[in-house]
């Protein structure tokens, strides 16, 4: 389904749109932008209508376009989401390196975060981040997630496997971190 409007102080999730699905297509083209990411959901050109149309029908998956200063500079998502088990895996990500290292991606994913915990049944997200990025692993531990393994050639790009990192964030560690009750 696509994210309500969720609005911070510097950053905007909205559902996304035909037009943030094609920036999508700029942002892969990029070796920069997409080192480390995690392989995201496949659009390909002239798709962009039916991704938007699978994305709204779907039950299992969450998914916000990032807006900073009334640019779009990244999507954030909760995916694989089993609603009888109340856990999903997520993600974030900016595909804008000038929106970098401002604080967006933080804001974001608190919006995000507030959102499932305090709407939604889900109790566990689950994020996974490659092994080699260490940057991104101690920003997701700064956020309250706790690493608890590994998962060993995991996705291969490039004729290389890549092993994951993987980390997890209770409802209840969310609410213990921000003294919600």
């Amino acid at each position: 389904m696509l994210g309500q409007r969720l609005v911070g102080k510097n950053v905007e999730l909205r559902p996304p749109t035909l037009e943030d699905a094609s920036t999508y297509y700029r942002w892969m083209a990029s070796p920069v932008v997409t080192r480390f990411l995690v392989p995201p959901p496949r659009i390909s050109d002239g798709m962009e209508t039916a991704w938007l149309e699978q994305v709204d029908s779907s039950k299992t998956q969450i998914i916000w376009a990032i807006y900073a200063n009334g640019k779009h500079v990244g999507f954030s998502r909760v995916y694989s989401i089993d609603w009888l088990q109340k856990r999903a895996l997520a993600s974030t990500w900016l595909g804008e390196p000038d929106a970098w290292d401002k604080g967006y991606a933080t804001e974001a994913l608190a919006l995000r975060n507030k959102f499932v915990f305090s709407e939604t049944s889900i109790e566990k997200l689950q994020t996974e981040v490659f092994l080699e990025n260490v940057d991104a692993q101690r920003w997701v531990e700064s956020l309250g997630y706790r690493h608890y393994g590994i998962a060993r050639h995991h996705f291969l790009r490039d004729d290389t496997w890549h092993d994951i990192w993987l980390a997890e964030l209770l409802k209840s560690d969310w609410h213990d971190r921000l003294g919600v009750p």
